[in-house]
C-alpha cells in the first residue's frame, strides 16, 4: 500500500486517539510479514534451483550466501519502510483529513498547511 493511503489511515487513528506508537507497531507488522513472505520465497526459489542445478548456481557456497542475502533483504525492506510510516505518524491529522478530504490543502509532513 502506498504512503498516502497510509498516512490517511494513521491520522484517522491519530484523530480517535491512538499514539504514535501503535501506529509504528501496526505498520511495522504488516510490513514485517510481507518481507518475511519474500524472504521465504525468494530462499525457497533459490534453494530449490540450487538444488536443481546441483550446486552450479551458487558454485558451492549456498549455505554462507542464501542466509547472509536474505538477512540483507530483509534489513533493507525494513529500512525502506521507515521512512514513509514516520512521515505518516508525524503529520498533523486536521491537515491529513482535509487533504485526503479534497479541500484544498497539501499535505505537509510538518503539519502546516500549504493553502494558498
Amino acid at each position: 500500500m502506498p504512503a498516502r493511503p497510509r498516512s490517511g489511515a494513521a491520522a484517522r487513528r491519530i484523530a480517535l486517539g491512538a499514539e504514535s506508537r501503535q501506529i509504528l507497531r501496526s505498520i511495522f507488522a504488516r510490513a514485517g510479514r510481507q518481507i518475511l513472505l519474500g524472504v521465504a520465497l525468494g530462499l525457497a526459489g533459490v534453494t530449490l534451483l540450487d538444488f536443481l542445478g546441483e550446486g552450479m548456481l551458487l558454485g558451492g557456497r549456498g549455505a554462507i550466501l542464501i542466509p547472509s542475502f536474505a538477512v540483507m533483504m530483509g534489513v533493507v525492506a525494513a529500512r525502506a519502510g521507515g521512512g514513509p510510516a514516520r512521515r505518516a505518524v508525524r503529520i498533523e491529522p486536521t491537515e491529513a483529513l482535509r487533504a485526503e478530504a479534497g479541500v484544498g490543502a497539501s499535505l505537509n509532513t510538518h503539519g502546516a498547511s500549504t493553502n494558498r
